[in-house]
C-alpha cells in the first residue's frame, strides 16, 4: 500500500497525502490511511472528487460518470457505484470526527465542454447528497474558473450550511 506524505508550508507540520485517495485507495487502504492521518492529528481530509485531465477510475473500476464501466463525461450521468464509494470515504471522515474538505473538480477537467447548465445541475446533485452530511468543507479550485461558478452556485442551492474556502496553488 502506498501512503504518501506532504509538509505543509504554513505550520511546517507532516500530513497526510489523500486527495487522490478516491482514485488510489481501496476502502481496506483508506481505513489505514485515515489511521495514519489520526496518528498525526490531522483532522481535515481534503478529497479531489474529479481531478484534472482525463477520466480516472477507482480502484473497483467504476468512473464517476456513466455506467456499467464506460468512461463517459456527461455530468448528467454521476455513477451510482462511485458515489456510494465516495459516501463511504466520507461517513468513515467525519465520523471519526475528521473534516472532510472536498475540491469538486480541477481546473482542466472536462468543465468546459460541460456548460453552465449541466455544472448547475451537477452541483445540485452534489449538495443533495452532501448537504445533509456534517463536516464538511467545500474547497474552490486555484485560479477560481468562471466555468465553475455554475457549478457552486448549484452546490449552494441545497447546501447553504458548510463552508467555502479557496484552494492555495
Amino acid at each position: 500500500m502506498r501512503l504518501a506524505l506532504f509538509c505543509i508550508a504554513a505550520g511546517a507540520a507532516w500530513g497526510c497525502d489523500t486527495r487522490l485517495a478516491l482514485y488510489e485507495q481501496t476502502r481496506e487502504g483508506f481505513q489505514h490511511l485515515l489511521e495514519e492521518c489520526r496518528q498525526k492529528r490531522v483532522g481535515r481530509i481534503e478529497l479531489v472528487l474529479i481531478p484534472g485531465g482525463e477520466p480516472r477510475r477507482n480502484p473497483y473500476g467504476d468512473y464517476a460518470f456513466g455506467y456499467g464501466g464506460q468512461e463517459h463525461t456527461d455530468l448528467s450521468l454521476p455513477n451510482p457505484a462511485f458515489w456510494r464509494q465516495v459516501d463511504w470515504v466520507l461517513k468513515r471522515i467525519t465520523s471519526r470526527g475528521g473534516e472532510a474538505v472536498l475540491l469538486v473538480m480541477e481546473a482542466g477537467s472536462f468543465v468546459r465542454s460541460a456548460g453552465a447548465g449541466k455544472l448547475t445541475e451537477f452541483g445540485r446533485y452534489l449538495g443533495r447528497r452532501y448537504g445533509p452530511m456534517n463536516r464538511v468543507v467545500w474547497l474552490r479550485p486555484a485560479g477560481k474558473s468562471p466555468d465553475l461558478s455554475a457549478l457552486e452556485e448549484g452546490i449552494r442551492t441545497f447546501d447553504s450550511r458548510h463552508r467555502w474556502e479557496d484552494a492555495v496553488p
